[in-house]
Order: structure tokens, then sequence, then C-alpha cells
């Protein structure tokens, strides 16, 4: 049996993250699901997750802001970034800090 990857979720807003749980949750292991930046950063170093899905617009710490973290402190975590931004300069900001993908 393979093992699932670790997940961890992190968006600010109930329907969007039941939305995301009900689609990942059977094929992925959730860690933890978080609403904030702070805890997604605190989350992200204590667990050590797989994969990290977040959005960019989230309270006490936006999704750059913990990329910038996770790169600063060399967490090597692959993160997906969520948004409904969809302007060229959020995916280049995103992309040069480290994410691995931007879905607007």
């Amino acid at each position: 049996m393979t093992r699932q990857a670790r997940l961890l979720l992190a968006d600010d807003h109930p329907l969007v993250i039941e939305g995301l749980k009900s689609l990942l949750a059977p094929r992925y292991d959730l860690v933890a699901v978080v609403a904030d930046g702070h805890e997604l950063l605190l989350s992200a170093q204590a667990l050590r997750p797989d994969v990290i899905v977040t959005d960019i617009s989230m309270p006490r710490l936006s999704g750059f802001e913990v990329l910038a973290e996770l790169k600063k402190r060399e967490l090597a975590i692959p993160v997906i970034v969520l948004t409904m931004h969809d302007e060229a300069g959020y995916a280049r900001r995103a992309r040069a800090l480290g994410a691995a993908a931007l879905v607007p």
C-alpha cells in the first residue's frame, strides 16, 4: 500500500476549506487545516507536510509572507497557492518566493 501524501490546507474562508477538504481528503492525509498564515507557518514547521495548499489573502500573515518565511527557515515544502487574484504579478511574486504553482 502506498503512503498518501501529507497535506496542510490553509484558507480563511470556511466554505473554501470545506470544499477543498471534500475533494482532497479521500486522496491525501490532511495533517492540518488552518485559517491564517501564522498558524500555517507554525503547523508547517511542526508537522513537516509533503505539500501545502494555501490562499494568498489571509489574516496575520499573507501567503506571500508565509512563502518568504518558509524560504528563510529553509523548509523545502512544495507550496501550491490558490487565489482569486488572476493578475500576472501575483503569479510572478509567488514563483519568486518559491511557490511550486499558483492556481487562480
